[in-house]
């Protein structure tokens, strides 16, 4: 049995459009199943990119090898914190760690509040660990502010594998670079992807 790449949701989603359209008539030829084949390109996606983020171009990864994709990731946890702010700022930790696991802590104007366990794909945690290096994340401030008061202020914390030493960045006011900024939304956009299910944890 083979996990395949997130992104063929969208094959998925396609295929159910098209079956619906050849049942109102939309299209009178219901649709074919296609050999799926390699289409020629003029580069590699694999080019510059570290071997162990290559399975994140394969298209699919077997169960055999699965295990072994995630202890070749750098990173053992990734954890982004956003703190309250003087107005309605939503507050909450999301963590994501390289064994599948996955919390959310909501707190005030969070869109959930409590606890709550997940599980992330290796395709999204992969590719955050990807963005980490290829930004080069830890290697700027460890702090970054505003000159003013009352904003909110978001905090990544990464568990660097060989060492197991946690590396934290805060960003008070969005002073940060705009790498840092795609990181936190990254985290925000794959929490979102998450089935979160409650816990009293």
């Amino acid at each position: 049995m083979v996990n395949f790449n997130p992104f063929a949701r969208f094959s998925v989603i396609a295929a159910v459009l098209l079956s619906a359209m050849s049942v109102t008539g939309c299209n009178p030829d219901p649709p074919q199943p296609q050999r799926t084949s390699l289409l020629p390109r003029d580069y590699d996606p694999t080019a510059d990119v570290p071997e162990r983020y290559h399975f994140l171009y394969s298209g699919g990864i077997g169960n055999d090898e699965i295990d072994n994709a995630w202890r070749a990731l750098p990173f053992t946890k990734i954890e982004l914190e956003r703190t309250e702010c003087y107005g309605a700022c939503p507050s909450y930790v999301v963590s994501l760690s390289a064994d599948g696991t996955a919390r959310y802590k909501g707190r005030k104007y969070a869109a959930r509040t409590g606890a709550f366990d997940g599980e992330v794909e290796i395709w999204d945690y992969g590719q955050i660990c990807w963005m980490i290096e290829k930004f080069k994340i830890l290697g700027g401030h460890r702090e970054y502010a505003a000159n003013w008061t009352d904003s909110a202020t978001a905090i990544i914390r990464v568990t660097l594998r060989e060492t197991n030493e946690t590396i934290e960045i805060s960003d008070y006011g969005g002073q940060g670079p705009v790498e840092l900024w795609s990181l936190f939304n990254a985290i925000d956009a794959v929490s979102n992807l998450i089935e979160w299910k409650a816990t009293s944890k």
